[in-house]
């Protein structure tokens, strides 16, 4: 067992040293500064109130401050990559303390060094990298939670780290509460009562809520607003702005209607393409919609909210979101539309480039010959235990699970989830039954089924709200493709280990 732990553990730690090395190699190590750059660099730290007040959360402006002050940012891709690392060896953990054997959690961990957000983003001094780090620790440490109480402080402490280093992971505080009740609830061995299930929401959703109400309370004392960060209303009008024309300025309240007046009669010349700001395209035009976003966002609507209004920003910002909630409500419709269009864009865009990412395109055409094999020599692999999920694979699945006396040791090995035993009818009974044995009580492709897709849903339901859904953030949303790709291959392929 300890030899087997250690190649397991070797080859992950083998892969970190690779994909760095291949990250260096391709100058990803090389810090780029993007046009949010500064919002981080000069991020002012005079004040509480300046501090709270910001139109970004100060998370990543302290993690700048901490490893790379001064100017020379040299170091922080490369921080930015120690922390990812460190966040797949908790998330192995995690997988570990829920009895998922080390072959199965290396390959599904090592997974996460290959995801898109962290090849395409690992070089900006941004916080995009950061985050998705924070991200997966925090579902890491919500599995040690589940079996071990005293992670409950570290995991609530990296999901509070998460939204204030990027506050659209605001999502984590409903969507992890919600994952460990359905991970409970999907437990095949010792099934989990009312009570215990009523236990895990409560407590899950209590430690990352407090946090956040903590804080947005601290904020609504200092600065008189109560939220994470004062950049809501900057998001959404972006969108809604697109909607407002003259007829509905008439219309708006009296305190919005300068501003909305202003922003029409004001803004600047189109400069550029025509093509790309598609000015002859239909309003609706999902595409159009993405492509005027910044514009409209700092060349129309935030000059505007300068000169008719105190230049605080959260009063800014506050007008902003007052003026969007009002076109939203008058053109509900519109709204609406633009939210099909853009869970439809996040779909396409987030099937489609983890099929262009190279690993995961390499997983599907690995699955895809498992599967073929699978449909062309049924008698050979149902004989290795696969198949369709049967009652007796069902079975075979539980006596895998528990040792008994009539059952005997377990075999495992590489790229297989559980142990293989000759299972007895009260082996198989006990395992449902009590629990008990060395094998996992969790399935690790329900595990990574339900963390994936409840992660980019989650994901996808607070950024299309604000914002379309752009390539940096449907890459964040699949974040856990790789591992889910990755655990269904480990899946269809155990039966063919066993042979």
């Amino acid at each position: 067992m300890k030899e087997r732990l250690r190649s397991a553990n070797s080859v992950l730690f083998g892969q970190m040293l690779l994909v760095g090395l291949f990250l260096g190699l391709s100058s990803r190590l090389q810090p780029a500064l993007v046009p949010d750059t500064p919002l981080y660099t000069d991020f002012s730290w005079e004040s509480p109130a300046a501090v709270l007040g910001n139109i970004r959360a100060p998370g990543y402006a302290a993690f700048l401050r901490a490893v790379a002050p001064g100017e020379n940012r040299r170091f922080v891709p490369v921080a930015h990559y120690i922390a990812f690392c460190l966040a797949v060896l908790l998330f192995a953990a995690g997988l570990k303390q829920l009895g998922i054997g080390a072959w199965p959690r290396m390959w599904v961990a090592s997974a996460l060094l290959y995801a898109n957000i962290l090849h395409g983003y690992l070089m900006t001094v941004a916080s995009d990298t950061l985050a998705a780090a924070l991200a997966v620790a925090s579902v890491g440490l919500l599995f040690l939670s589940l079996k071990n109480r005293r992670a409950l402080v570290p995991f609530a402490v990296c999901v509070m780290a998460a939204y204030l280093v990027r506050p659209a992971y605001l999502s984590l505080v409903v969507q992890l509460p919600a994952l460990g009740f359905a991970i409970v609830q999907s437990r095949r061995a010792q099934r989990p009562s009312a009570g215990e299930l009523i236990r895990t929401a409560v407590v899950l959703a209590s430690v990352t809520l407090i946090p956040l109400i903590a804080y947005c309370t601290l904020r609504s004392v200092i600065v008189g607003r109560f939220g994470v960060v004062a950049s809501g209303g900057f998001n959404i009008i972006g969108i809604a702005g697109q909607f407002l024309d003259e007829e509905m300025a008439g219309s708006l309240p009296g305190d919005l209607r300068p501003l909305a007046q202003y922003a029409l009669t004001h803004a600047p010349p189109e400069e550029g393409d025509p093509s790309v700001l598609m000015t002859d395209a239909p309003v609706l035009n999902y595409q159009r919609i993405e492509n005027r976003y910044d514009r409209t966002i700092w060349d129309i609507f935030y000059p505007a909210a300068e000169q008719t209004e105190s230049s605080a920003v959260t009063s800014v910002n506050t007008r902003l979101r007052r003026l969007a909630q009002e076109i939203i409500r008058q053109r509900p419709t519109m709204y609406a539309v633009y939210l099909a269009k853009a869970l439809r864009r996040a779909v396409f865009k987030i099937v489609g480039d983890t099929v262009l990412n190279p690993y995961c395109l390499s997983l599907c055409l690995l699955i895809t010959g498992v599967e073929l094999f699978r449909i062309l020599t049924p008698t050979q692999y149902g004989a290795a235990g696969g198949g369709d999920r049967s009652e007796a694979a069902d079975a075979r699945a539980a006596g895998a699970r528990v040792r008994s006396e009539a059952d005997g040791p377990a075999a495992t090995g590489p790229g297989l989830p559980v142990g293989q035993t000759r299972p007895t009818g009260k082996g198989v009974e006990a395992a449902y039954a009590t629990g008990q044995g060395s094998g996992p009580r969790y399935d690790l492709l329900s595990l990574m089924t339900l963390t994936a897709l409840s992660y980019a849903a989650f994901q996808m339901a607070v950024v299309i709200l604000v914002c379309p859904p752009l390539g940096r953030m449907t890459d964040a949303m699949s974040l856990f493709a790789p591992a889910l790709l990755m655990a269904f291959l480990v899946d269809r392929t155990a039966p063919l280990v066993r042979r």
